[in-house]
């Protein structure tokens, strides 16, 4: 069994042209020589049948759909597409923009609806994970028992100062139960130093997405281990990473098969609700 904590896609209508919309947005930032192509490649048109056929090659159980709303205007829509798309495999989470004056309709709405989650970007959304509204959002979505996945660290398509380091996360869980959370790509894109040093150790989960591209693999080696496997769930970033790669990138560090159980599936099906295989 192996369950992709961390997946984006979107309705066919609009799913090129995020894509491009996103990547132009990286290139701008990062300056790159290279095309958009060499330097973010994606392995999927962004669609869900072609995330579908790629979870299918990969082998890949189940997987978890992350959408962001990225305005007031966008959460009603995002979140009824996400519903529309749910089974036994996929499992959709719900987003609510921070600043929206029903917020807490959202939450309280998605948690009615039976989502088991919801995603927040704070780079993509524009606010502070420990500022009041992302906390407002938080200590509810805590109160209803709904996973957050957070975009932590560093975002290609962004400048500093980035709204959701390791130590602003630091701070959430110095209010908010760490348990549900789930720190995308390993707790901070590129701020490892940081995670080691304000997360490792604490309640916090983490997840795997994207960073075998980037990280020290001595390193990645080290957080896991100092932080407890029991507290790292799989994630690809599909499209921005194969699920393959990412699960090759783990295999090779090394780890016990205990451990490499809790990651692939375990620790998901614990946080979902769902029977362990």
């Amino acid at each position: 069994m192996v369950i992709d904590f961390h997946t984006h896609f979107f309705p066919d209508r609009i799913a090129i042209n995020t894509i491009r919309y996103l990547r132009k947005r990286m290139m701008q930032v990062t300056g790159t020589g290279m095309t958009a192509d060499e330097a973010f490649p994606i392995y999927t048109d962004a669609t869900y049948k072609s995330t579908f056929a790629l979870m299918d090659r990969s082998n890949i159980d189940k997987f978890v759909l992350l959408p962001i709303a990225t305005n007031e205007r966008q959460s009603t829509n995002v979140n009824n597409y996400a519903e529309s798309i749910g089974s036994d495999r996929v499992i959709p989470f719900g987003s609510v923009y921070p600043y929206q004056k029903d917020w807490e309709y959202v939450l309280e709405d998605l948690y009615y609806r039976g989502f088991k989650g919801i995603k927040l970007h704070p780079e993509g959304q524009q606010f502070y994970i420990d500022g009041s509204e992302g906390m407002r959002v938080l200590k509810k979505a805590d109160r209803l028992g709904l996973i957050v996945v957070i975009h932590a660290g560093a975002d290609p398509g962004y400048t500093e100062p980035y709204h959701s380091s390791p130590q602003r996360i630091a701070n959430v869980i110095k209010e908010v139960d760490g348990s549900r959370i789930i720190a995308a790509h390993m707790g901070g894109l590129n701020q490892w130093d940081d995670v080691e040093r304000y997360l490792v150790g604490t309640s916090i989960n983490m997840d795997t997405s994207y960073i075998s591209k980037v990280i020290d693999f001595s390193q990645y080696k080290r957080i896991i281990e100092n932080h407890g496997a029991d507290k790292i769930v799989f994630g690809s970033d599909c499209p921005w990473q194969e699920p393959q790669e990412a699960l090759k990138g783990i295999g090779s560090l090394g780890l016990d098969e205990e451990s490499l159980a809790l990651i692939t599936h375990k620790n998901a099906e614990r946080l979902l609700g769902i029977a362990s295989s």
